[in-house]
């Protein structure tokens, strides 16, 4: 059983990739495994050059503490515990676990095809 609420991001592994789309396979949703048989477990997500592809890259401790010590919450965002960095889909490999959010607000736990408004893609 899928979870009830609305799906608006989605978390899985790159199986096959292209210039203009790649497949993602979801194994779960809110913690909810998606049986293997299930039409739902394999996703198509369409890139267009309006897809905006970013890569995350974990802070270490030494660094996320200096900038929380020069912290000041009267002027400043509240540092992030990664990095972000512009990527293209050359920087995109099989395998890779990436997250999509669409470029519509619509529920994606049952849709099968998908325009990318963000794809990003973690590092530690």
């Amino acid at each position: 059983v899928l979870p009830s609420a609305p799906v608006h991001v989605l978390m899985g592994i790159i199986t096959a990739l292209d210039d203009n789309q790649l497949t993602l396979e979801v194994p779960q949703l809110f913690g909810v495994t998606i049986p293997a048989t299930s039409d739902l477990r394999i996703r198509t997500i369409i890139i267009t050059p309006d897809t905006r592809i970013v890569g995350r890259t974990r802070k270490t401790p030494a660094e996320l503490t200096n900038q929380l010590a020069a912290f000041n919450p009267a002027t400043d965002l509240l540092p992030e515990p990664y990095t972000r960095t512009d990527l293209t889909i050359a920087d995109l490999k099989l395998g890779d676990t990436i997250s999509i959010q669409a470029t519509t607000n619509a529920d994606l736990k049952t849709l099968n095809a998908i325009t990318a408004a963000t794809i990003t893609k973690t590092t530690r």
